[in-house]
């Protein structure tokens, strides 16, 4: 039996399709590691970033607490931030690394009521402070693309409260309230947004 006649079609069909389905590989593996590259690097970056602000939170709220003496005593607040941050910080970073990536201000921390907005001012009295981390998050699957590490950043501030609030009401409250003030000053109506008049 003479074996060198033609190929049965099934066996030319099979050929081509092994031929696309590699260039069709070849195609779509950078955007298979593009893909990895969001979901493993950028999931492990949001995890950092959480890590690390929730750090800052802590250590900014320990070392305000350093401000309440007659006089304040900005050093102590700073070690208590820098060990807050040293026990919270749990990814590679040295103590004198955390001690340059960290900036510690003190100043005051208004809050504008009427657009909603905590304003932090440097340099401005020593009731509130600000502290802010930096740190590099090396990235694993973009490394293969060209991205080899990013900068996460937490930053919190707080201040010593003298007074209790003037004035209390639920937030995202949809119908008309009326909110009371202590002093009797600023009573009013609010719907929606806070109003008061």
């Amino acid at each position: 039996m003479d074996q060198s006649g033609p190929k049965p079609k099934r066996l030319v069909l099979s050929n081509r399709r092994r031929a696309v389905t590699i260039v069709f590989v070849v195609v779509l593996m950078p955007v298979l590691f593009g893909f990895a590259a969001l979901a493993i690097d950028l999931g492990s970056r949001a995890v950092v970033q959480s890590e690390l602000q929730n750090a800052v939170d802590a250590a900014v709220l320990a070392g305000v607490q350093d401000l309440k003496g007659d006089p304040p005593d900005p050093d102590a607040a700073r070690l208590s931030v820098l060990d807050i941050l040293a026990r919270n910080v749990s990814y590679r970073q040295s103590a004198d690394d955390l001690v340059s990536r960290t900036t510690i201000e003190f100043g005051s921390v208004i809050i504008d009521a009427m657009i909603g907005e905590v304003v932090f001012e440097p340099g401005v009295g020593w009731e509130g402070m600000r502290v802010s981390v930096t740190a590099e998050q090396d990235y694993f699957f973009a490394a293969l693309l060209g991205v080899y590490s990013t900068t996460v950043t937490g930053m919190a501030s707080a201040s010593l409260m003298e007074r209790p609030p003037v004035a209390m009401w639920r937030m995202n409250e949809t119908v008309v309230g009326t909110a009371v003030d202590e002093t009797g000053a600023h009573d009013g109506l609010h719907y929606g947004d806070i109003e008061l008049g």
